[in-house]
């Protein structure tokens, strides 16, 4: 027995030794990363896209909600502080796989943050694998491995909750080129009929799931053709590498067709940049964007949510940190071509970290590349490289401390940054004592402040952030010399003192000086250029305004002028909202039309549509119609109580019923469906569930007061043909009790005292 023991114990020794290189990476990163797990998600505006995109509803209901909003798999944001440039994705799986796990985790921020960790894991296992694989190195597998896992700009994509796809993809990525590898180890690689079918479909899968992964064709084509270079075995490598990793670029290129395709119908692409500005911004951001990434990976002293402020920018093109920044980029690119032999895999890893954040340097705007997100693809190739090159050079006594000391150093910065995004008062305020902009201070102490419960606390910090923006407008009004392209962004001088009145006049909504407010509104119209993001949120923001203050002709004037820039439902169910106060009902019907002939996040207008219909017109069928899309865009239970009332109306039962469910399954408290649910359910023969019910709303003192009274009623109804005379007296007086002159309480006490 001891025998078979020992050698059990021996054979598990065996194989932790064996593959040592991959288990203790993937074991440190989990402890580093434990902590991690059991915050609450830490930024508020991550917790409000969450809770407001995760609404508690059927499996069917979410898939309709997908379908109305994301068929396409195209989704648009726009980061009005940080650039005025839309950021357009195409995600065909990857929309569907939000959805879904929503659904599951149902904002549970434990499970987010264990599902990040674990494709975090799961890239990390394959990028080692992918190391060795290339290099049959262990202590290069081990250590470029370990620094990417634990490097602190990699924070954000592992525990922020809603950036999972990130390391999704990067998974996804690693495991196509450790597959490659694999394959051309063992030879395989020129069996042409099953490497084109797994190489198309494993390029299929990670495109329509990230689309960051765009660049794996180039990934794979260099990959190939360093490793048969090294060999000395296939003398013409770029040939054949190019002929094995063709079917990947035939799949990208058809994907680049479909992404076009949809964009085109789907949302106005403000991507479309003419020939000279594309210029302008290749030759003028890419060099210093790329500076400014080497540096967040190589000097990881000063790392923020969003890193523009850290981003030195020079105001001339071809100045001189311009300059310095190109010379960098071309010498990368000298090493990477005149070093591939002496130093493969520093050139290598070099080349490939230029391929992965080309695109984010070209493709998404600005405010979005210097995040230090977009480097945690990139870093894995630069740091394979770094490391790999270190372990050539330094003697192997050497090698191990000083990686170690590196990887221990890089594990406290790491949970140090950890701690910083704890919850969203120590993530702004790491985020406040980084900014290097006053312009940046102020805002990130604005969403400090609208984070906080404390009313107090909140007020003081929104003056803060209104003197640091007041302090950045005083010192920035002098005229500066700028690139032309910076107003394509709208990061020009004007667009940021237009956004710091806005901001200023948003700080001054929230302490209720409407006053301040319009002054500082009017301001950021007057410096704003026409037709820009920045001027279409102003004259949206003075449209609510004037509606606050009840001058609803100068509220539609504004809300029309921001429709002229960029037209949206939104705008247009105020418009609508306007004309009802008005009583201008031709125009509000107009409006309300248009504010539900396209499909958006906001449920309000179908809802108020379905009514005008049901009740102005009598179109019943029409306000189902617009009740159901209610329902699925709206986290409130009223859009199902409109619904089910008016299927009762239609007497289709069946279906009053099936909406109830729903909505109970999201509302289970809401008196109203428990009231509705609670009477059919007696109209279909099961009275004892339905008195349960009932019971329960006429306990809910919040519940409203005519369905409390109408459920005793019906209580004391029931109660009375059973002749439980003392129920029936109980639920008769608690109605007499809300209202004491309700006709049929009072009638049926007449008629219970007789009894």
């Amino acid at each position: 027995m001891n025998n078979i023991t020992n050698k059990g114990i021996s054979k598990l020794d065996f194989e932790w030794k064996k593959y040592d290189f991959v288990f203790i990476p993937i074991i440190i990163t989990i402890l580093i990363y434990f902590i991690s797990l059991f915050y609450g998600f830490r930024n508020f505006d991550e917790d409000g896209l969450i809770k407001d995109f995760y609404a508690k509803k059927t499996f069917g209901e979410y898939v309709g909600r997908f379908l109305l909003l994301n068929a396409g798999g195209v989704s648009a944001a726009h980061g009005f502080t940080f650039s005025g440039i839309k950021n357009t994705h195409v995600c065909i799986l990857g929309l569907p796989s939000i959805y879904l796990i929503n659904f599951l985790f149902q904002v549970k921020p434990f499970l987010y943050h264990l599902w990040g960790l674990f494709l975090h894991c799961l890239a990390l296992f394959f990028f080692i694998w992918f190391c060795f694989n290339f290099t049959q190195n262990k202590q290069i597998a081990l250590f470029s491995g370990l620094v990417w896992s634990i490097h602190p700009t990699n924070v954000e994509s592992v525990i922020w909750a809603t950036n999972w796809l990130q390391p999704l993809g990067v998974a996804f990525y690693f495991f196509t080129l450790n597959k490659i590898i694999y394959l051309i180890r063992r030879g395989l690689i020129n069996q042409t009929p099953p490497t084109i079918i797994f190489i198309m479909y494993i390029t299929v899968i990670q495109i329509l799931f990230t689309e960051h992964t765009i660049t794996i064709p180039f990934a794979i084509l260099f990959t190939i053709f360093y490793l048969l270079k090294s060999s000395n075995k296939e003398p013409d490598a770029f040939k054949q590498a190019l002929k094995i990793s063709l079917p990947s670029f035939a799949v990208i290129g058809g994907y680049w067709i479909l992404r076009t395709t949809l964009i085109a119908k789907t949302v106005k692409n403000s991507l479309e940049n003419n020939f000279i500005e594309s210029l302008e911004r290749i030759l003028f951001f890419t060099p210093q964007i790329f500076l400014h990434q080497l540096k967040l990976i190589f000097f990881p002293l000063k790392l923020t949510i969003d890193q523009i402020d850290l981003l030195t920018l020079d105001k001339t093109f071809l100045g001189s940190y311009n300059l310095l920044c190109i010379f960098i980029l071309i010498s990368f690119l000298l090493l990477i071509l005149f070093y591939r032999n002496k130093l493969p895999f520093l050139s290598f890893g070099l080349l490939l970290y230029l391929v992965t954040i080309s695109l984010f340097i070209q493709i998404i705007p600005l405010y979005s590349l210097s995040g230090e997100r977009y480097n945690y693809l990139g870093s894995a190739f630069i740091i394979f490289g770094t490391v790999s090159t270190f372990a050539n050079f330094t003697k192997r006594k050497f090698l191990m401390p000083i990686l170690m000391a590196l990887s221990i150093l890089l594990s406290a910065r790491t949970i140090i940054r950890i701690n910083d995004w704890k919850d969203s008062s120590s993530l702004f305020s790491s985020t406040i004592k980084t900014s290097k902009s006053l312009f940046k201070k102020g805002i990130w102490t604005y969403n400090s402040a609208i984070c906080q419960e404390d009313e107090n606390k909140k007020s003081e910090l929104l003056k803060e952030s209104t003197n640091i923006l007041k302090k950045f407008v005083h010192y920035s009004s002098a005229p500066i010399t700028e690139p032309r392209i910076f107003k394509t962004y709208e990061l020009d001088r004007k667009s940021i003192l237009a956004k710091a009145f806005i901001r200023i006049a948003t700080n001054y909504e929230i302490l209720k000086n409407k006053n301040l407010q319009l002054k500082y509104l009017l301001k950021a119209l007057k410096i704003s250029r026409p037709d820009s993001q920045i001027r279409n949120l102003i004259y949206k923001n003075l449209g609510t305004l004037y509606f606050q203050m009840n001058d609803f002709k100068k509220a539609i004037s504004y809300y029309a002028q921001s429709n002229l820039i960029y037209p949206n439902p939104t705008i247009n169910f105020a418009i609508a909202a306007c004309y009802l106060k008005l009583k201008d009902f031709t125009n509000y019907e107009k409006y309300l039309k248009e504010a539900v002939s396209k499909i958006s996040s906001d449920g309000e207008a179908f809802k108020t549509y379905g009514q005008l219909l049901e009740l102005s017109k009598g179109d019943y069928q029409s306000a189902l119609k617009y009740y159901k899309i209610a329902t699925l865009l709206q986290k409130s239970p009223e859009p199902y109580i409109l619904l089910a009332t008016t299927y009762l109306k239609l007497r289709d039962i069946d279906n009053a019923f099936k909406t109830i469910k729903n909505g109970l399954y999201g509302f289970s408290e809401d008196p109203t469906l428990l009231y509705l649910h609670s009477t059919i359910l007696i109209n279909k023969g099961d009275t004892e569930s339905g008195l349960k019910g009932l019971i329960k709303v006429t306990n809910d003192i919040n519940a409203p007061i005519d369905i409390r009274i109408e459920s005793c009623n019906i209580l004391v109804n029931i109660f009375s043909k059973r002749n439980n005379l003392q129920e029936a007296k109980k639920y008769n007086d608690l109605a007499l009790n809300i209202d004491p002159k309700n006709q049929e309480s009072l009638k049926n006490r007449a008629i219970l005292m007789i009894r």
